[in-house]
This record gives C-alpha cells, sequence and structure tokens, in this order.
C-alpha cells in the first residue's frame, strides 16, 4: 500500500476525524453514520487497499475537502478558523501515530481491545455500542502520551458524557488513520518535499469523486 494515492486517502481519513471532533465539540453536531464510519475503521485491522477502511472514497468524502482547502488552498471551501484547529488537530494525531508505532506494549493492548470490539459486531451489535469500550480503549492508551489532543468545545458539549466518548473515538480513529498514513509510506519529510506528488494525486481523488456523497 506505499503509494501516494494511499498516502492521501490515508491524511483525508485523519483530517476528517480531525474535523468531526471540531463539530462535535464547537457545534454539537452528532450523526450516527460518523460513528458507523469511525468504528468500522477502527475494525478494520486487515485491508488490502486504504480505500478500504473507509469504505472508498465516499466514506471520507469531507476528509477530502478538507485536504483540497490545505493543499489547493481553496478560499472559502472551510471557513479559516475552522481549518485552522482541525490542521492543528492533524497534526497532534499524526505525531501521536508515530508514537503508538514505536510502542510495543501499547499497540499489544490496542490490538486486544479492538478484537474484543470486533467480536461484539459480530454477533451484530450496534456502532454506538462499542463507543464505551473504544473510548476507554483511548483513554487508556492513546491519551496517555504527550502531548495530549486538547479538544476546546462548547461547555454543553465537553459536559455530555456521551459526546466525550463519542470525540475519544474520532481521536482514536484520527490515530489509526494516522498508522495507515505510515504505513502507506507517509512520513513529516514526505509532506514537505513531495507536497507536489501528494497533491496531484489528491486532485486525481478529487477529479474521480464528483458524485461520492457524504
Amino acid at each position: 500500500m506505499k503509494d501516494a494515492r494511499g498516502q492521501v486517502i490515508a491524511l483525508a481519513g485523519v483530517a476528517q476525524c480531525a474535523l468531526w471532533v471540531y463539530d462535535l465539540a464547537q457545534k454539537g453536531v452528532y450523526r450516527e453514520d460518523r460513528v458507523s464510519r469511525v468504528v468500522d475503521a477502527i475494525l478494520c485491522t486487515d485491508p488490502d487497499t486504504a480505500d478500504a477502511v473507509f469504505r472508498g472514497v465516499g466514506g471520507i468524502a469531507e476528509g477530502l475537502r478538507v485536504l483540497s482547502a490545505q493543499m489547493n488552498n481553496v478560499p472559502g471551501t472551510v471557513p479559516p478558523e475552522e481549518l485552522a484547529v482541525v490542521t492543528r488537530h492533524m497534526g497532534q494525531l499524526l505525531r501521536l501515530a508515530g508514537k503508538v508505532q514505536s510502542r510495543r506494549q501499547m499497540l499489544d493492548t490496542l490490538s486486544e481491545g479492538i478484537r474484543r470490539a470486533q467480536r461484539h459486531q459480530e454477533f451484530g451489535a450496534a456502532a454506538r455500542a462499542a463507543v464505551p469500550g473504544l473510548a476507554d480503549l483511548y483513554t487508556r492508551t492513546v491519551s496517555t502520551l504527550k502531548p495530549r489532543v486538547m479538544v476546546h468545545g462548547q461547555p454543553a458539549n465537553l459536559n455530555n458524557s456521551d459526546f466525550v466518548a463519542t470525540i475519544r473515538v474520532f481521536l482514536l480513529c484520527g490515530v489509526r488513520a494516522g498508522v495507515l498514513w505510515r504505513q502507506c509510506g507517509g512520513s513529516r519529510w514526505k509532506l514537505l518535499l513531495e507536497r507536489g506528488k501528494l497533491l496531484n494525486a489528491a486532485n486525481e481523488i478529487l477529479a474521480g469523486a464528483g458524485s461520492i456523497t457524504e
């Protein structure tokens, strides 16, 4: 999976998770289809392609729009203040993904927690049922790493325990997408030195995704 297309798809996954964290924390936007997508992505541990993690490029439509705003510098696609927060969270999630990959014990704990969630899903449990366990898994693993992702939002949203658990699952999915990005050959220096290559891959995906839906 080491190719520019896979890297862009994984980055779009990180971007989308960061955007959904913003939407839930700041705006109180909660959607069951978003929960279903992130749970599916977290539980997809042996994909053949990067696309498969997100059920195709349609599964990262919003993330692709964020990347378009970032990489193509398209004004108005995403509000500037929103884009700044999402971009900051993306950088944090990518750094955390690198730290997670270097900790064998943490990887084992994550793997066991994900296998437990997979077993529950095999019995037909709804995606929402996996949120408490996955949120606790994030708290026991990724959240112990420094620096932690500091999510700011409206007090009413951040005092809602269901919203907070969902935010943690979005962050866990963002780290999972960050790990996928590395598995596809992504690295911080490539973001700088191979920006043109990534931009071309992003534009090709966006050009072929004119009919994708959220």
